[in-house]
């Protein structure tokens, strides 16, 4: 009963007239590639101010954007040697920032495919 109450929450959503934030943390990198995909659909479901925080356990640290895409905040966790749930709440922080309008120092990349770029060039993390 507790799950079929927290799918109806979900699934009640609106995001056609306020933003809505998903987030999405990725197990690994290369799991980024979905990320336009999973928005598109979120989209479609939930609406057009539907927004997606892709959480990406790379290097390095930070927010960045996508030139054409407003509605996805990719940020680099940068795990290694940090505290895994201090580094989740302030991926979570500034996406809400984010979602709020407030002023972000991000870095911004042309197109999807330099973040996938940056994602799975993170030697480090594809060393492990």
């Amino acid at each position: 009963r507790r799950d079929a109450e927290t799918v109806a929450r979900l699934l009640a959503l609106d995001a056609r007239e306020l933003p809505v934030l998903f987030v999405r943390l990725t197990a690994s990198p290369r799991e980024a590639v979905d990320a336009p995909a999973l928005l598109a659909a979120l989209s479609k479901r939930f609406g057009e101010q539907a927004c997606l925080l892709l959480i990406v356990e790379a290097e390095p640290r930070g927010a960045a954007t996508v030139a054409g895409i407003d509605n996805l905040l990719v940020y680099f966790a940068g795990l290694r040697g940090h505290d895994e749930l201090a580094a989740y709440c302030k991926a979570v922080e500034v996406g809400l920032r984010w979602l709020d309008g407030q002023p972000l120092r991000a870095r911004e990349f042309g197109a999807f495919d330099e973040v996938m770029e940056a994602c799975i060039g993170d030697a480090g993390y594809c060393a492990h």
